[in-house]
């Protein structure tokens, strides 16, 4: 959990310093006390809220984090360090951010997408803690949350564990809503934002790097349980 933390509060952390520290760029003494738009401020939440909740309640919320080698530790960091920057500066001083720019249609759109995946990925995270519990053991198969277990060998943490096969919201259609949730966020973050390069990015950052890794957990549920729906796509419903 240690490492996740570190991951995840890198990107605030660098957010809040680019947003905060006045551009070099403007001569006028007023400029040491930034003020921001509505816009701007708003921008600013829906990326420290995301991050408020992956840093402090996913931390304390999960059951366990898998652990995370060093590598895969300091090459997040480097990345959350430049994304977190790259994005508060654009919006604190890049951006043309005005303050009636919050009530354009698009700008309104896009934090509508923003919370929407955020629902998605929290409630689909919120699945996941509930079959993670110490006590899983007691759940039976035959609930609504679960369709099979299995006991696997976590030879890391030299016991057993076990493993459920959710079966609640979108988890009947996808085997990672949880990660489309997120997908989602950024695409509405990106458009809140439009015309910026690092939310853009950002934005197309984010399923290259998810993709695999629900390609991976779909092949992994496929191989251990002989029960996975076959109608269950790895994270885009009806289509992949």
């Amino acid at each position: 959990k240690l490492g996740w933390f570190i991951m995840e509060l890198a990107s605030p952390v660098t957010f809040l310093y680019s947003f905060l520290t006045p551009s070099p760029f403007d001569d006028n003494d007023e400029s040491l006390i930034p003020s921001y738009t509505t816009t701007q401020k708003i921008l600013a939440s829906l990326y420290l809220i995301h991050y408020f909740n992956r840093t402090l309640i996913y931390t304390y919320r999960a059951p366990n984090v898998a652990s995370i080698h060093l590598t895969t530790i300091l090459s997040a960091v480097i990345f959350n360090v430049i994304n977190g920057y790259s994005n508060g500066r654009w919006i604190s001083v890049f951006g043309n951010y005005t303050e009636e720019r919050c009530q354009e249609p698009l700008f309104i759109l896009g934090v509508l997408i923003f919370f929407i995946g955020m629902w998605i990925n929290i409630e689909h995270d919120n699945i996941l803690f509930n079959l993670r519990k110490e006590n899983t053991s007691k759940i039976s198969s035959n609930e609504k949350s679960v369709i099979d277990s299995k006991l696997v060998d976590d030879f890391e943490n030299n016991r057993k564990k076990t493993y459920f096969i959710p079966n609640e919201g979108l988890f009947n259609y996808v085997c990672c809503p949880n990660y489309l949730g997120e997908i989602i966020e950024w695409i509405g973050f990106a458009i809140a934002c439009w015309y910026s390069l690092p939310a853009l990015l950002f934005a197309i950052m984010t399923p290259a790097n998810l993709f695999p890794r629900a390609r991976k957990t779909f092949k992994w549920y496929n191989e251990s349980f002989k029960e996975y729906p076959k109608n269950r796509k790895v994270i885009i419903p009806f289509v992949w």
